[in-house]
């Protein structure tokens, strides 16, 4: 078989954030579609063409598997906080008409930027240094770390302080990720099967044919053997910009790409048909779930309250969801719904005693 190795789903998960590779978008990552929520009109909003907005159109999902209605996220129990809260990270603060508000989910990189969320109880802009904000057309923001009071059901913040973001000392949350190749290596190493099928143009055709796969759970492409990485883009400051170029098209050379495809169907059977297109290095792993099932699962969590960000991640097999507040009952329950292991949750308001 070559280069492809099969694990089981449950053995071949594993923890990603950020690529550790430049490569564009299309393949260096298939496995993931966004839902973002935004509480200004969608109709207004730019966003970028690597997520899908929560603002209708067809259902990615048609045809997945049935898991839970929609009904059974939306009614459930969403947690308040009982105690002062803040954002473990600075936030957006937007104030277009007169009333601040705390933006706590996606911000439209528009300018001004657009965001919205709870309102933001005795905030006042003359107490902060005209430095840490703009303001624009009327609309001004500024991005701060607040601590204060969250009430879900009135939708406010009741502030006790802000600390400007280039002020702020604390540390973001640390962000493991990985793009490996879950396969072991082969015996004699990764190696090229069929040189006249390998190119640029072939890795998009082994993408798309992927999605076609029975059980197709998502793809990604692991770059870790190609010896040129980003940070050599950055290693020389007098670097001319064709020779920047040059170096990060390197970054996208087919002949140092291992291809990585999911499904949860047979993995052999796959392997077969994706090596009709791609004689480069390839990994087919099991997955638990089809990428359409989380996608289905993925739109109803998007009706929960608080839900700010669900996204469906292939190297894990699973979503990653973002509320704005859960005390660890949501995700409790959310696991119940569709069982363990199926979504990981983080929330944006955190208890301010933890920090």
């Amino acid at each position: 078989m070559g280069a492809v190795g099969v694990l089981s789903g449950s053995n071949s998960r594993i923890a990603i954030r950020r690529p550790r590779f430049t490569l564009s978008a299309g393949l260096r990552y298939l496995g993931r579609m966004s839902i973002l929520r935004f509480t200004t009109s969608c109709a207004a909003l730019s966003v970028a063409a690597l997520v899908a907005t929560a603002c209708g159109g067809e259902d990615p999902a048609a045809g997945a598997p049935d898991h839970a209605s929609a009904a059974s996220a939306a009614d459930l129990e969403v947690p308040a906080p009982e105690a002062t809260v803040t954002t473990p990270t600075p936030a957006m603060v937007m104030d277009d008409d007169g009333t601040a508000e705390l933006c706590l989910g996606a911000v439209a990189e528009s300018y001004p930027p657009q965001c919205g969320g709870p309102e933001l109880i005795g905030w006042d802009w003359e107490e902060q240094d005209s430095g840490s904000y703009e303001e624009e057309q009327g609309t001004r923001w500024g991005e701060y770390a607040v601590v204060g009071d969250y009430d879900p059901q009135e939708g406010t913040f009741e502030l006790e302080s802000a600390v400007p973001a280039g002020e702020w000392d604390g540390e973001p949350p640390e962000q493991q990720m990985s793009f490996s190749t879950p396969c072991e290596e082969p015996e004699g190493g990764w190696e090229i099967l069929d040189q006249e099928l390998v190119s640029e143009q072939r890795m998009y055709d082994t993408f798309e044919r992927a999605e076609e796969l029975e059980g197709y759970a998502g793809s990604w492409v692991d770059q870790s053997l190609n010896p040129v990485q980003p940070e050599d883009l950055n290693d020389d400051e007098d670097m001319g910009d064709q020779e920047h170029q040059e170096l990060a098209a390197s970054l996208n050379d087919p002949e140092y790409v291992i291809i990585n495809v999911r499904v949860s169907a047979d993995p052999e059977t796959a392997y077969g048909t994706l090596r009709e297109e791609w004689g480069g290095m390839l990994c087919v792993t099991e997955a638990q779930y089809q990428q359409a099932e989380l996608e289905q699962i993925q739109q109803e969590i998007m009706e929960i309250d608080g839900a700010l960000s669900a996204g469906v991640e292939a190297t894990t097999n699973q979503l990653t969801v973002e509320v704005t507040y859960d005390d660890g009952s949501l995700e409790s329950q959310l696991h119940e719904i569709y069982g363990e292991g199926t979504l990981r949750l983080s929330s944006r308001l955190v208890p301010a005693e933890d920090q």
